[in-house]
């Protein structure tokens, strides 16, 4: 009988040692985020604030953080992992889609803000001059914005605007009122920067 309990305590003690194990591998890869995003504000856009951007340019509006701990500041660097929110409502319209962040990390050190470009040269800076060997824009026009300068790439029947910094704020496709000059450019005349004759080989 003594044997017998002996046996079935270090059983016990087996299986529990072993759902300690398990649990904190689980607790380990739950912890981890998985995407890069940087955090910028909006404020300015007509009912915009702070927006979550992927590293690939996406917008995204938090629109809930599981974690109640963490603020959202402008030019943090972040790794989230979310869901997409389909029946959320925005009067934002800058974003590419309402989120639940269901996981988010502050990166330390120094948050990485790319520098606001000014320039009449678009083919001299490299995210520009990659929106024009992938979107092969006819022309591209300079405008002030917010304390910056934004720039409208002219992409057959469609405008992309975009800021200083690279970010994709608005696009617009088809004739009459440009929407997008018309919401964010109060009806400024842009200065040609780049005519696509003018760059044969591209």
């Amino acid at each position: 009988m003594i044997k017998h309990s002996f046996i079935k305590i270090i059983f016990c003690l087996l299986a529990l040692v072993s759902f300690a194990c398990n649990s904190g591998k689980k607790s380990v890869k739950m912890d981890g985020c998985q995407t890069m995003a940087s955090v910028k504000d909006f404020t300015g856009l007509d009912g915009c604030s702070l927006m979550i951007v992927l590293d690939n340019g996406d917008k995204l509006l938090p629109a809930k953080i599981n974690d109640k701990n963490f603020t959202l500041r402008d030019g943090q660097r972040i790794k989230l992992d979310y869901t997409i929110m389909e029946d959320a409502m925005s009067v934002c319209m800058a974003e590419k889609a309402s989120i639940e962040i269901t996981c988010i990390q502050l990166i330390e050190g120094k948050p990485i803000i790319k520098e606001c470009v000014e320039t009449e040269e678009p083919m001299t800076v490299a995210w520009m001059k990659e929106v024009i060997i992938s979107k092969k824009p006819a022309s591209i026009q300079k405008y002030n914005f917010r304390d910056g300068w934004a720039y409208v790439y002219f992409v057959g029947a469609k405008q992309l605007l975009y800021d200083c910094q690279g970010t994709l704020l608005c696009e617009h496709e088809g004739l009459g009122v440009n929407q997008c000059k018309g919401k964010y450019l109060a009806g400024q005349k842009g200065k040609i920067i780049y005519r696509k004759s003018e760059n044969p080989n591209r």
